[in-house]
């Protein structure tokens, strides 16, 4: 039995957000203004869904490709 997880490796690296992986810091961005900072928790294979620990707090949120929010990885 292949027990895998969505993680980021078996993610469109295309979708919608771009390559995201569990772990990444991001800045999230809602409605064109910055929400905070947080961790990707993890994410669906297609990249279509993605959990977010906002500045690294439970609980996580939830977004969907079609949601308006922007997540990119927080630069240094």
């Amino acid at each position: 039995m292949n027990e895998t997880s969505p993680t980021a490796v078996n993610a469109d690296p295309q979708g919608p957000w771009g390559p995201l992986e569990p772990g990444q810091e991001v800045t999230v961005r809602e409605s064109g203004r910055q929400s905070g900072h947080g961790v990707i928790d993890n994410l669906t294979p297609d990249g279509s869904v993605v959990w977010v620990r906002i500045d690294g707090h439970a609980p996580r949120r939830m977004y969907l490709a079609g949601d308006a929010v922007e997540i990119a990885p927080k630069h240094a």
